[in-house]
């Protein structure tokens, strides 16, 4: 059987379509930008932590780091990763946000444990 242009288009697009929807499923109901939006970054993150291989032992400490002044009110809570584009800050970032947002979840009603995360 030979498929037309047309055709190949369609089935293309349905495919990834369907694949697409899959992996992101859409959001049922009406919810408010910021919700739509806290959502769409956690897609993001959790798919994006799913790819960050090699760091164990930099991940344990700055998740230890984050746990320990989460916990502690009279310290600052700021951690600052840095280095060249591509080193791999933001899968660290997503990895780490990853691991702790249950556990930092508790600590101040936000799944931030007090960390704005950039």
């Amino acid at each position: 059987t030979t498929l037309g242009l047309e055709q190949f288009e369609k089935m293309v697009y349905d495919d990834l379509y369907t694949a697409l929807e899959l992996e992101f499923p859409p959001l049922v109901g009406g919810h408010d930008p910021a919700t739509l939006e806290r959502v769409m970054h956690e897609t993001v993150l959790d798919a994006r932590a799913n790819f960050c291989f090699g760091r164990d032992a930099f991940l344990s400490k700055l998740s230890l780091f984050m746990l320990e002044r989460a916990a502690d009110e009279q310290h600052g809570r700021a951690a600052v990763v840095w280095g060249q584009p591509g080193a791999g800050k933001s899968c660290i970032m997503a990895k780490l946000y990853s691991d702790l947002k249950d556990q930092l979840l508790g600590l101040d009603g936000t799944g931030t444990g007090g960390y704005v995360w950039v």
